[in-house]
């Protein structure tokens, strides 16, 4: 099974389906984005797909762009609201975020920074919004999310613009790198909700004090050695057992990149795997099988990803991680191992690993 095109899913809802004259088709779409199967690496193409097809005469694409770019806040834990993509409405924004703490943030989405936006634009619409939704001005924030480019003359207009304490802007692809950020702090383990310290780093701050940049870096940096055996939130919900037929389910609607985490851990037929062995067995799996991800794209922080992922996708379900970590590594669970396997085999997603790559235990004995 290849991987899934945008134009593929363009051509399924039909012709001219992203219009606003549409809303059924938009939903469709919005509803698809929003799936938490989804990862930074699974989304990628399509955004590149967009900035490469998009144009005057096939805006279609400009309006797919939009949409993914709002729906990643989805991702990363926010309560999105997709824009028009005309400019009818009288607050003619392209998306909405519901940060923590009350915040929103007012998303003018691009696929270039050229030609330049208008920052006074965005900000009346933040003035605007505030003011009909009687809320406190500096609890409402602007962000360019745009393509690739010179940056250069947005950055000078929200410098020097009345806005500049409240707006930001970032190229869409370190809004992936941030969303990946969030996967590889969740995958390390549990201390306290990983979203809202994420969220943070879209909100202007005050650069001028070092300590609060510094402060931002230390939460983060705190999250990230967190230790191996901490405990689940006591508030987490009791997470019920899969039936097989709800397994099998789950595993045939996973992404290239988790196909790609289950291949390698079916190879290892119930043994752990310190990470970077699974690692080495996710790009020897990406080789051989078919419907996977890129060899050359998987990394260490694929490898995290793709674990927190599925376990979103299990939690979000209510149902217990299929997969669990042991001193030794990771492994697929013995109450699943047989399902999980036996769904592999049936997919070819089968591979014979070579002696070197299939290392055991090497995490936690620093053997290599």
């Amino acid at each position: 099974m290849g991987q899934i095109s945008l134009t593929d899913i363009l051509d399924l809802l039909g012709e001219e389906a992203l219009e606003d004259r549409h809303p059924a088709r938009k939903a469709r779409f919005r509803r698809l984005l929003a799936q938490p199967k989804w990862m930074p690496a699974d989304l990628k193409p399509w955004i590149d797909e967009c900035l490469e097809k998009g144009s005057q005469a096939r805006p279609i694409y400009f309006h797919a762009f939009q949409d993914i770019v709002v729906s990643v806040g989805l991702h990363l834990g926010m309560k999105a609201e997709y824009g028009l993509y005309g400019r009818s409405q009288e607050i003619g924004y392209d998306g909405k975020w519901n940060a923590a703490s009350d915040r929103v943030i007012l998303l003018e989405v691009k696929t270039s920074p050229w030609p330049v936006p208008s920052v006074h634009q965005l900000g009346s619409y933040m003035s605007r919004y505030a003011t009909h939704f009687g809320l406190d001005p500096d609890t409402v924030y602007g962000l360019f999310v745009v393509g690739p480019g010179d940056f250069t003359p947005l950055l000078d207009q929200i410098k020097g613009g009345e806005y500049r304490s409240r707006m930001k802007m970032i190229e869409v692809s370190d809004l992936l790198s941030l969303w990946q950020l969030k996967l590889d702090l969740e995958a390390r383990a549990w201390v306290g909700p990983v979203s809202p310290t994420v969220q943070n780093l879209l909100f202007p701050f005050e650069s001028v004090n070092v300590g609060s940049i510094l402060a931002l870096i230390q939460e983060v940096a705190v999250r990230s050695q967190s230790p191996a055996d901490a405990d689940p939130p006591q508030d987490a919900p009791e997470a019920q057992e899969w039936s097989r037929s709800e397994l099998l389910e789950l595993l045939g609607a996973t992404t290239p990149a988790q196909r790609t985490l289950i291949c390698a851990l079916c190879a290892a037929g119930g043994d752990a795997l310190a990470t970077d062995a699974v690692v080495s067995l996710m790009s020897t799996a990406a080789r051989e099988c078919p419907g996977l991800m890129p060899p050359d794209n998987i990394t260490s922080r694929t490898f995290a990803g793709a674990i927190a992922s599925l376990h979103r996708l299990c939690q979000h379900r209510s149902r217990e991680i299929f997969f669990e970590r042991t001193p030794d590594g990771y492994r697929l669970g013995d109450t699943y191992l047989d399902w999980v396997v036996e769904w592999a085999s049936g997919q070819q997603l089968v591979i014979t690993p070579e002696a070197p790559e299939f290392t055991l235990g090497s995490e936690a004995s620093g053997e290599r």
